[in-house]
């Protein structure tokens, strides 16, 4: 008789660790489900959102085709981190806009030399009262720096160790091309 209890103990606890497994199972399948609804759910709402936003250097070529709307060059720019910020209140202006060889900045840094290491903003010709406005309020709020012997000093070892240098935040990287 002591064998017989002994089997049914070891029948009973199979059939436990088997539910267990079973509940563990349900749970990690209800997990994924109600993971996947919600990334589902979350990716509509980015795309929603991101097709409100305009891309303005696509919405710049497409009226130069379809409208023959004629381009100018307004700007040169040599820090990357002014490429950015330009790019994001022109983007937030709605004007039109192209960045031609936006990442020469981060491959070619140093000192800021005409046509080798600079990069281009190009506008239409007919926001550029807008686009003018809009890089001169730019320049203007970056705060103006005094150079000290500090940054003199650290100027002169960058670009003798290690042929570079970082221009501080508050110096003008940005000249614009008047008409």
């Amino acid at each position: 008789m002591g064998c017989w209890y002994c089997k049914c103990a070891v029948k009973i606890l199979q059939l436990r660790w088997f539910v267990n497994i079973g509940i563990i199972v349900a749970i990690t399948l209800m997990v994924i489900i109600i993971a996947f609804i919600f990334k589902k759910g979350d990716n509509q709402e980015i795309q929603a959102e991101h097709e409100e936003i305009h891309d303005m250097e696509k919405v710049f070529f497409e009226l130069i085709q379809t409208q023959n709307k004629k381009p100018y060059r307004l700007a040169s720019i040599y820090n990357q981190y002014d490429v950015m910020f330009i790019k994001s209140l022109f983007q937030s202006e709605e004007i039109p806009f192209h960045i031609e060889f936006e990442h020469v900045t981060r491959l070619i840094p140093g000192l800021p030399i005409p046509d080798y290491n600079s990069t281009f903003l190009t506008i239409l010709e007919d926001d550029y009262n807008d686009a003018v406005k809009v890089l001169e309020d730019y320049i203007s709020s970056k705060t103006a720096t005094e150079t000290t012997k500090k940054d003199t000093i650290r100027n002169v070892v960058e670009i003798s160790v290690a042929s570079w240098r970082v221009p501080p935040t508050g110096e003008n990287t940005i000249v614009i091309h008047y008409k």
